[in-house]
């Protein structure tokens, strides 16, 4: 191997194996703060956490793909490479063509359910969620069966070595599977927003949430990235046409993991803020105050008609319990109890006078 063919070797080892195991860790540590999340907010898991699961398992199947073809010449000309890691490479190729699909369902199916549990209480929004998933399940049904069976025998694929042959049009159709996965990113984007700007909640809280749900444009944007890459896709050679195309398939996996788990992380952020404050009452009295991302947007979707988000006297309920709670919780020296009982022809009065002094050193919720 030529001086030059060997540093263009190892600037596409280091490259793959450092950004893939990276965003991989990523994702990983996403979805265990999720199910952490799930656990402390309310003990159990949904069959979204499951589907996420999933497809963050199946994800790895690419990365390791893609890390053992980094040791396998990738980025060199196939026919400067010796037979052995020419096959080796060819075939994690092939590999990851199995993961990326079955991995992205999982994924899109999960974030599917967790938007329908928000936003299902309108028909609309709920049938065209229902009619996706199941588009969606079809694409990735597709797209495995084709990419396994795209050659006869499957193997011929990466070993050239025996009789067989290959469908016509194999970069075309990666390129129109690719472009489908991108319209269904897109459309995943875009069917919760209008749903969003017209709940009657908070400015800020829509912002917010639309912000949340916007990161999923960086998933659209690694689909279509991969898909220019398919451009220059040379199935003859693939070592030096698949590096980068490998790296934007496990970014895109990992990105949409991670999109898919960032908005059931409020619960872990709560109870971390709760902990580090001053003291435990007061971070939760404060808290009570923050929006809730699921509760709040799922009951305001369901009472869209509504001519206010909570009603006064539920504000007034609410507050008297907090209140109570935290006269409760106060010593008994920043409380002041005067009471006389005046019994009067039948009649008994009582008065009884409240107060509670709060330290000063403790900052308002609202500062």
């Amino acid at each position: 191997m030529a001086n030059s063919e060997w540093k263009t070797n190892e600037y596409w080892k280091t490259v793959s194996v450092v950004v893939v195991l990276v965003f991989a860790g990523l994702a990983t540590l996403a979805y265990a703060l999720r199910m952490y999340a799930a656990r402390i907010s309310s003990g159990r898991f949904k069959v979204e956490d499951y589907l996420m699961g999933i497809g963050l398992l199946l994800s790895y199947g690419a990365t390791v793909a893609t890390i053992l073809n980094a040791f396998n010449g990738v980025g060199v000309p196939s026919e400067e490479l010796p037979p052995a890691e020419k096959s080796s490479l060819n075939f994690g190729s092939w590999i990851i063509q199995k993961f990326w699909p079955t991995s992205m369902a999982f994924i899109k199916i999960s974030i599917i359910f967790f938007l329908r549990s928000l936003f299902g209480a309108r028909p609309i929004v709920r049938r065209c969620l229902d009619v996706l998933s199941v588009i969606i399940a079809l694409w990735a049904t597709a797209a495995l069966l084709t990419n396994i069976f795209q050659c006869w025998l499957p193997s011929y694929y990466y070993n050239k070595n025996q009789k067989g042959y290959c469908m016509p049009g194999q970069k075309q159709f990666f390129m129109a599977m690719g472009s489908l996965a991108l319209i269904e990113d897109t459309v995943i984007l875009l069917i919760p927003m209008p749903t969003i700007w017209t709940l009657k909640v908070k400015l800020r809280q829509k912002i917010a949430v639309t912000f949340i749900l916007s990161l999923g444009s960086l998933v659209c944007i690694l689909s279509l990235l991969r898909i220019i890459e398919f451009r220059s896709f040379v199935l003859t050679d693939l070592s030096s046409s698949s590096a980068l195309e490998s790296i934007f398939t496990c970014l895109e996996m990992n990105i949409a993991t991670i999109c898919g788990c960032l908005p059931l992380m409020r619960p872990v952020f709560r109870k971390f803020l709760t902990s580090t404050d001053g003291g435990r009452s007061y971070g939760q009295a404060c808290l009570s105050s923050q929006p809730n991302f699921q509760s709040d947007f799922s009951s305001a979707s369901s009472r869209s008609g509504a001519s206010q988000f909570q009603k006064l006297s539920d504000v007034h309920s609410s507050a008297t319990v907090v209140a109570s709670k935290s006269k409760r919780s106060s010593s008994k020296r920043n409380e002041t109890r005067t009471s006389s009982e005046i019994e009067l022809k039948g009649i008994e009065v009582s008065t009884s006078m409240h107060q509670e002094v709060r330290p000063a050193s403790i900052p308002d919720c609202n500062d």
